[in-house]
């Protein structure tokens, strides 16, 4: 025989007629709108969304268009604005006699818009990341000046939001790497062949004035001259197919103010010629020794998208 009540945590007993009636009332209420009975939009609160945890680069940000992420942009207006994202892009090359000309030029950069214990790391590693602030480049240019740098200019156009990715240099014969873990490990690998490669991924705040959160990876990538098919935001497309290590402990995430200059190259301890800050920053020629600095600068420009 079926037990007709039903009983509550506090010792109150309600009956199966009792709670149909009440499942019937409030399936009434829902219905003329008396009640929300699902959540809408205003209702769920951000924590709320499996897309809460918003990061450099993550594609969790998907109600802005003007990112690196393969993430698809939420329209919520008739009028969107579009943020069109370029890289202006220097390689300057210094040379390396009795001092290090780029200690000048860390003197005008932030290096805390990275995390302290990011900074270590990376330091430790051969290499050096920072922001330099728009008031900072009159200095930063008469450095360059004087010590007669070597400059390559150049502009990246974010197409699809594709990542910018910087080529500092080709492994022409075997070269080891060697790189110490947040654990002080120091591992090493050695690559025939390959591309050094600084992937930068974004995410474009445009609500802020373009500010431009950024991850940087650092890898080595061979391309095995095979094709491969990939899904590129929902579309089945030929690719190359690479051979790729990352090195994952140095990515490094980072923030930069409209105007600002995102500033790579090698620290101090890159003087050790098999850490990943010297292969990737530093070259020889001639029998001289130079230390290369990447100076990026993200401009961030806006036009409304009037398409429902």
């Amino acid at each position: 025989m079926l037990n007709h009540n039903w009983p509550i945590s506090d010792g109150i007993l309600l009956s199966t007629n009792s709670m149909a009636r009440g499942i019937a009332f409030l399936i009434t209420m829902c219905a003329v709108g008396l009640i929300g009975c699902l959540p809408t939009e205003k209702d769920v609160s951000l924590a709320d969304r499996p897309d809460a945890n918003i990061g450099a680069a993550d594609t969790s940000l998907r109600a802005l268009i003007g990112s690196s992420s393969n993430a698809p942009g939420v329209r919520k207006q008739s009028d969107v604005t579009v943020v069109e994202l370029a890289f202006d892009v220097m390689r300057v090359t210094l040379p390396v006699g009795t001092m290090r000309h780029s200690q000048k030029i860390w003197n005008h950069v932030d290096e805390l818009a990275v995390d302290a214990t990011r900074i270590s790391l990376l330091a430790r590693n051969g290499l050096r990341v920072g922001v330099a602030e728009p008031n900072a480049w009159p200095a930063i240019r008469t450095v360059l000046v004087a010590c007669d740098a070597d400059i390559r200019k150049s502009q990246f156009q974010s197409y699809s939001g594709l990542p910018l990715v910087i080529e500092t240099s080709e492994i022409m014969d075997t070269e080891s790497f060697f790189a110490y873990a947040a654990n002080d490990r120091l591992d090493g690998k050695s690559f025939a062949q390959g591309k050094k490669l600084v992937t930068v991924d974004y995410i474009v705040y445009a609500a802020m004035g373009g500010l431009v959160d950024v991850k940087l990876t650092f890898e080595v990538r061979h391309d095995r001259g095979t094709m491969t098919w990939e899904n590129v935001n929902g579309v089945i497309s030929p690719a190359p197919a690479f051979d790729r290590h990352v090195f994952e402990y140095l990515t490094t995430n980072l923030s930069i103010n409209p105007g600002s200059m995102l500033i790579l190259g090698p620290s101090d301890e890159a003087a050790n010629e098999y850490l990943v800050g010297s292969r990737f920053f530093m070259e020889r020629s001639g029998g001289d020794r130079y230390e290369v600095l990447y100076m990026i600068t993200p401009i961030a420009r806006q036009k409304l998208d009037r398409r429902k």
